[in-house]
């Protein structure tokens, strides 16, 4: 958790590290794989597959919404080569105003 608490904190000082926690255990398994920890922003298969199974399923927002999220995170990361997947998904479910619905996850 520690590498993921690094790159969250660089993005958001203030993170709520119980709901980053929450993100890495819902999707340990996929954390646990190299070729699925990060998002390939540059995929635009990948930016939809986030927007529609994590924004749009897990989050309750519409599709268009979920896009939009991860397309402003993609361009806020641009710097950061290796996006990992649970800051991201933080990460967007913050600039969706749904981190307390990650909590009760």
């Amino acid at each position: 958790m520690a590498k993921y608490a690094e790159q969250l904190k660089s993005y958001d000082k203030d993170a709520d590290m119980a709901v980053l926690e929450t993100i890495e255990k819902r999707y340990a398994s996929v954390l646990a794989r190299r070729e699925t920890r990060t998002v390939a922003c540059s995929q635009k298969s990948e930016r939809e597959t986030v927007a529609k199974n994590w924004a749009q399923d897990k989050l309750g927002v519409s599709y268009e919404d979920g896009i939009k999220a991860v397309e402003a995170m993609c361009a806020m990361m641009k710097g950061t080569r290796a996006k990992n997947r649970a800051v991201f998904y933080y990460l967007v479910a913050k600039k969706l105003d749904k981190l307390d619905t990650v909590r009760k996850m």
